[in-house]
């Protein structure tokens, strides 16, 4: 019987972004376009109910008959139920918590005047991605070697290099602020067994290619202005914390670059190369970033076997594995994957649209 059927009202506590006359709607995931009624509707429903529940709650806002249209739109679902144990393990395994809503973010990005500033942010965030990419590379091959990651040292570095994985997808945020889309809520999930963030740009298709990719660039451009605060603060104190942290996000601003994962890099690429294809040079720019990848790639993972051989050294000699061991060893199981998932598929993928 359809009154026994329980539905879910999805939109519910969706952040509403107002775009002329109509609404964008941003949950956790996805976003959806609504008019101004849709808006009013859904933020007046109960998050999930029986037909008669809805019903009963149209009639209280003046559309009775509303609600077999919402049900045909997909604007209400039935509701997915699973069994205790599934939830129980998706919640330990997937976790999808939100570290940072998009009301927060909206009224720190007013106040540091990002309202209307969406014309400047493709230069902008360009200018600092390429400033970070060199300042990352300095890192690595001028930095003075760090003492090795020992105690309240190592916990201060993972810190600030977590900070800085926040602050880099705050810099997406505020480019979709920025480019009249709406903040956009920063969540935290489980990738294998490594913590990683997220932002929800959907929607950023809208755009023109530059706001595409000032999105993509936001994170680089945010995370480098972060960087240049840790490489003051290591030259004005000397400690080994700052530039630990420093190093970290070095890496992670490259790997981050790699088109042939799903990286910011890889989207930047992607939709740079999907409108300029029929160019002339496109085709030689194209060989030439995937040829610089394919050679990071190869790096990253003959450094893996560097650490596997000596972890596995190490055992067989002790025993045992040290904590710095087994956190490299953690790590190279953890790329492995990442890269055994992503390269073939972006291979395939590349190497298509480029004949």
């Amino acid at each position: 019987m359809i009154e026994s059927i329980t539905y879910e009202n999805p939109l519910k506590d969706a952040h509403p972004v107002r775009r002329g006359d109509s609404y964008l709607l941003v949950p956790g995931d996805g976003c959806f376009k609504a008019s101004t009624e849709l808006r009013r509707l859904v933020s007046g429903l109960p998050r999930r109910g029986a037909t008669a529940d809805f019903q009963r709650a149209l009639s209280e806002l003046d559309a009775p008959d509303a609600f077999a249209a919402l049900v045909a739109n997909g604007t209400l679902t039935p509701a997915k139920t699973r069994p205790l144990h599934r939830r129980v393990l998706s919640a330990l395994l997937q976790p999808r918590l939100t570290l940072i809503g998009p009301l927060f973010q909206e009224r720190a990005f007013r106040g540091l005047g990002l309202e209307g500033s969406g014309p400047q942010a493709f230069a902008l965030n360009g200018a600092l991605a390429v400033y970070g990419a060199t300042l990352s590379a300095a890192v690595w091959f001028l930095a003075p070697q760090p003492a090795a990651l020992h105690g309240g040292t190592g916990a201060a570095a993972v810190l600030l290099a977590f900070v800085g994985m926040i602050v880099h997808e705050l810099g997406h945020s505020a480019s979709t602020y920025a480019l009249g889309l709406g903040a956009r809520p920063i969540g935290l999930s489980l990738y294998l067994y490594c913590p990683v963030l997220y932002t929800n740009v959907s929607g950023i298709r809208s755009l023109d290619l530059r706001g595409q990719i000032a999105v993509s660039l936001g994170g680089f451009a945010a995370q480098t202005l972060y960087m240049l605060g840790l490489a003051a603060a290591f030259l004005a104190t000397g400690s080994d914390a700052f530039l630990l942290a420093l190093q970290a996000l070095a890496c992670l601003l490259v790997f981050n670059l790699n088109p042939l994962l799903h990286t910011d890099g890889y989207w930047c690429y992607h939709d740079a190369y999907q409108r300029f294809r029929a160019r002339p040079w496109a085709k030689g720019l194209n060989a030439l970033y995937l040829a610089a990848f394919s050679g990071y790639t190869v790096y990253l993972v003959w450094r893996g076997g560097y650490f596997l051989l000596a972890a596995l050294r190490q055992f067989l000699a002790e025993g045992r594995l040290s904590a710095g061991g087994g956190v490299r060893l953690l790590f190279c199981g953890y790329l492995g994957v990442m890269l055994a998932q992503g390269v073939w598929g972006r291979l395939e993928e590349m190497f298509k649209i480029s004949t």
